[in-house]
């Protein structure tokens, strides 16, 4: 265990919290009565919301297994001393995990900016109205912003050197023979892992998608308010960028 022992641990909680405001949506789904306007999915707001369960539950359970390492089976606490996964966090372990929390923080902005008006569904509440203060003065979407931060994160994060599903993929990668219950937990991670990567990455590029349709919903809700707004906020995710 490193001199610090409880920074890798803390740090990895806060990721795990900062996940689940991410991607937990701040008000319940709208009733059919209070919708004004609704549109098509693109894609499934249930599945959306799952998805958040594989990366904090593996940002947690390192969390556990660096932080009561001594309790662990010998096998599996030698495996992961001699890997450094217990060890000092190297400098990409704390931008991954930095990212993570901007990410976080820019989904709740977005969520008490909105207030009621935040839902997971491309939807017209009554008596909606077009909010174009706090981050919505900066982009036209800082919400997707903050997902795919979340996902930039996440991805940062496990791919730091001495984190453990890194490690766990260097040792098939370097066609290493893992043994009893690292080869349990390990092949299950990296499975789990792999399975979480693909399906947020195709649904980021899906959400990504929605930006054109809130856009066109916006335009045709609020005509020369939402023009006005565009003009002064011409960029979608990143100012200055795009």
């Amino acid at each position: 265990m490193s001199s610090f022992p409880l920074i890798k641990p803390l740090c990895l909680i806060i990721a795990s919290i900062s996940v689940w405001i991410c991607k937990t949506s701040p008000n319940p789904r709208p009733k059919e009565h209070e919708i004004a306007v609704k549109e098509a999915q693109l894609v499934s707001t249930k599945g959306a919301s799952i998805a958040k369960y594989v990366p904090v539950i593996m940002l947690i359970l390192e969390a556990l297994v660096v932080q009561f390492s001594h309790f662990l089976h010998s096998d599996l606490q030698s495996y992961l001393i001699a890997n450094g996964v217990t060890s000092q966090p190297s400098t990409q372990f704390y931008i991954g995990i930095s990212i993570v929390f901007i990410a976080g923080f820019i989904r709740y902005r977005c969520y008490t900016e909105l207030g009621r008006h935040f839902t997971f569904e491309i939807s017209v509440l009554s008596q909606h109205k077009l909010i174009t203060t706090g981050p919505y003065s900066i982009v036209r979407h800082p919400s997707y912003a903050g997902s795919c931060l979340c996902l930039v994160g996440v991805l940062v994060t496990w791919g730091s050197k001495r984190s453990l599903v890194r490690t766990l993929f260097e040792e098939l990668y370097r066609d290493k023979q893992l043994h009893g219950m690292v080869s349990a937990i390990g092949l299950m991670a990296i499975v789990v892992v792999v399975a979480w990567t693909w399906s947020f990455s195709i649904a980021i590029t899906i959400l990504l998608g929605r930006m054109k349709k809130e856009d066109e919903l916006m335009k045709r809700e609020f005509g020369n308010q939402w023009i006005e707004w565009k003009q002064s906020v011409p960029y979608k995710l990143v100012p200055g960028v795009y």
